[in-house]
């Protein structure tokens, strides 16, 4: 890897045909955001790599995280993960509006298993059936400090979960609200129970490009028909961009911000797994509403 095969000059439209004579399997790209944080890290240690503000009105109290603490605690939320069980082909939810926390927890999410956005504003029988639809046990949520409307909903679905981890507000300070004692789920705020984590690396085995299965494009067709013979309570619609669209998927430029993996609808795991790791660079798949 060199400066110049990830970042070739481009100074006029001459230069576009040199630099596409170059595969991208010869720029030293890396094959998931693990392997970019990683890289970044090592690279940039001391540079900001997350800025976020805690609100408007505190403009000028950024919440910062270098490249080396944003690792740290992906090593530590993804450790976490791993000792709730959570494997390489294991989905963990996350339901949150945008806050300093979610950024490392969606990237320990991927690191230690499958990330699984949910949108909170759905209703709780939807939510209900995508959680079911994912298989995801863990759920990282809202806390009632954040998104009280949220937290709510996460307790509503606790029966479906065997642990619910908490945000907090970007910034936060003061002492946190106490949290309900939820029958069979493991609750607690994720920054405190990730605390004592290492930090240094990933406990697990760590993604990679064995995880992502090639398809052949008549196998991949021939799956998607699949998916879409069998019936279901919340019917999937797939938006797909890769390399050779097949001409019966529709492009969609505004991704849904929901994504699930239907594993009762035909999707494989390696497929969704591919999805989040930008392989296949599937925007989303998302219900029909």
């Amino acid at each position: 890897m060199t400066g110049t095969s990830l970042w070739p000059r481009y100074a006029e439209p001459g230069d576009l045909a040199a630099i596409e004579a170059v595969p991208l399997a010869d720029r030293g790209l890396p094959e998931s955001t693990y392997a970019l944080l990683r890289r970044a890290a090592a690279v940039w240690t001391d540079r900001p790599a997350t800025t976020v503000l805690p609100a408007a009105a505190r403009w000028r109290e950024p919440v910062r995280r270098t490249f080396a603490e944003l690792l740290a605690d992906v090593h530590r939320y993804a450790n976490l993960l791993r000792e709730l069980g959570v494997g390489r082909r294991d989905a963990v939810a996350l339901m949150a509006p945008n806050c300093a926390d979610l950024i490392p927890a969606t990237l320990a999410a991927q690191l230690a298993g499958i990330a699984t956005p949910l949108n909170g504003g759905l209703s709780r029988a939807h939510l209900t059936e995508l959680l079911q639809l994912s298989g995801a046990r863990v759920l990282i949520t809202a806390g009632p400090e954040l998104a009280p409307e949220i937290w709510d909903t996460a307790q509503a679905l606790a029966p479906e979960l065997d642990a619910i981890l908490v945000l907090t507000p970007t910034g936060a300070v003061g002492e946190r609200a106490a949290l309900p004692a939820l029958d069979g789920v493991r609750t607690g705020y994720l920054a405190d129970l990730a605390s004592a984590m290492e930090p240094s690396t990933f406990n697990g085995i760590p993604p990679s490009a064995s995880d992502l299965p090639r398809r052949s494009a008549q196998r991949f067709n021939r799956r998607i028909r699949e998916v879409q013979k069998r019936k279901s309570r919340f019917p999937l619609r797939l938006y797909i961009r890769t390399p050779a669209v097949p001409s019966h998927l529709r492009i969609h430029s505004r991704p849904i911000a929901l994504a699930c993996q239907a594993r009762q609808n035909g999707l494989s795991q390696s497929l969704f797994a591919v999805a989040l790791q930008g392989r296949l660079k599937i925007l989303a798949i998302a219900p029909r509403l």
